[in-house]
């Protein structure tokens, strides 16, 4: 963790100031990949569901988890694209 001291404008006096450092993680799998086996996943559970609000739900984020994956495939440049 660090610490910083933070003067203020108007006053002299500084105030200190715990700042977290960000966790970084390093991907093993492309986002268009992990959005396609989410999409996967919740097509898998809705469909064990009876019709209704929480199916309807289940469906229409796994819709949203493909549509960002065509997004972004088409956002990344050809050569930076991950071999599959």
């Amino acid at each position: 963790m660090l610490r910083l001291l933070i003067p203020f404008a108007g006053n002299f006096s500084a105030e200190r100031v715990t700042v977290q450092k960000r966790r970084r993680v390093k991907q093993i799998h492309s986002l268009e990949g992990r959005l396609a086996q989410e999409a996967q996943e919740l097509r898998r559970r809705a469909k064990g569901l009876s019709p209704g609000q929480e199916r309807e739900s289940l469906l229409r984020r796994a819709q949203q988890h493909e549509e960002a994956a065509r997004m972004s495939e088409w956002l990344t440049p050809q050569g930076l694209r991950a071999s599959r």
